[in-house]
């Protein structure tokens, strides 16, 4: 299995600005702060890849028919789950893992911006990834961080989330435990955030078979709805982190990219991972 006991935790909010015309807005999404990470002409040790891993849970993979992840992120990330590229900016070759040294494509955060939106990416599980997700709390989510440059003034991966949306025959199983009965009724009294009553009228008594139908995607107005309840699988905040400037960052990440499906908390590395 993959060994991070060398990485740092670190705050959800990874990244640096230089410039002090967006410096305020950025840093304000930055808890843990790669201020090294720049060249700047002095530093030997600068680097352009952070890497990141978390797992989640997953009660029953049948009743999830897509993902969607968002993530604030300057320059380019690539994101797999369970080891299986499920999503990238636009850089690169889709399926072509990139080096530790290979460069991002120039790409503007939010810096901050409460007007401009996270990029939000959909990961159609039915079409594109079937049987992905594994029942349980053995799902990692991995993300390849990327700069630019090595003299770049800013880097970025923050707002980081990954909800999931259910099939039409689905909805009203809010204990998520396989099938619509009187308990998601009670778990629905416990906490009506969980979804509509109205969905578990309709569906009650109905098992759940892999979706067929897909829900109409939120638009971003309306995520707070959806990453709320049983269906929030991950919001960053501890995560843990390496360097790949350094001698040690460079061992795991060259020994066949098992930083991208090994299991388990969040952890970042200048090289990098997510945990709880």
């Amino acid at each position: 299995s993959f060994n991070d006991t060398a990485w740092d935790f670190g705050l959800e909010g990874f990244g640096y600005d230089a410039n002090p015309v967006t410096q305020a807005g950025l840093l304000s999404l930055v808890q843990t702060s790669l201020a090294d990470m720049q060249e700047n002409g002095v530093n030997p040790d600068a680097f352009t890849t952070v890497y990141l891993r978390r797992s989640f849970d997953v009660p029953v993979p049948a009743a999830v028919n897509e993902l969607i992840l968002q993530l604030d992120y300057d320059d380019s990330f690539i994101a797999y789950i369970n080891g299986v590229e499920v999503t990238r900016s636009q850089f690169g070759t889709p399926g072509v893992p990139a080096e530790f040294d290979e460069l991002g494509m120039v790409h503007e955060s939010t810096n901050g911006d409460p007007n401009k939106s996270p990029g939000r990416f959909v990961i159609d599980l039915v079409n594109d990834f079937p049987g992905l997700l594994q029942a349980g709390s053995s799902n990692v989510l991995a993300i390849h961080g990327l700069n630019a440059t090595l003299e770049d003034d800013d880097f970025l991966l923050a707002q980081i989330s990954l909800g999931g949306n259910r099939g039409a025959s689905n909805l009203g199983d809010f204990d998520m435990d396989g099938d619509v009965d009187g308990r998601d009724f009670l778990e629905w009294q416990r906490d009506t955030n969980v979804g509509d009553l109205a969905d578990w009228q309709t569906t009650f008594g109905n098992g759940i078979p892999l979706a067929t139908a897909v829900n109409a995607v939120p638009e971003p107005g309306a995520l707070a709805s959806l990453f709320v309840g049983t269906l929030v699988f991950l919001e960053s905040t501890r995560l843990k982190y390496g360097r790949v400037g350094s001698a040690n960052a460079l061992s795991f990440v060259t020994q066949s990219n098992s930083w991208r499906n090994n299991c388990c908390d969040t952890k970042y590395s200048r090289t990098w991972r997510i945990e709880t």
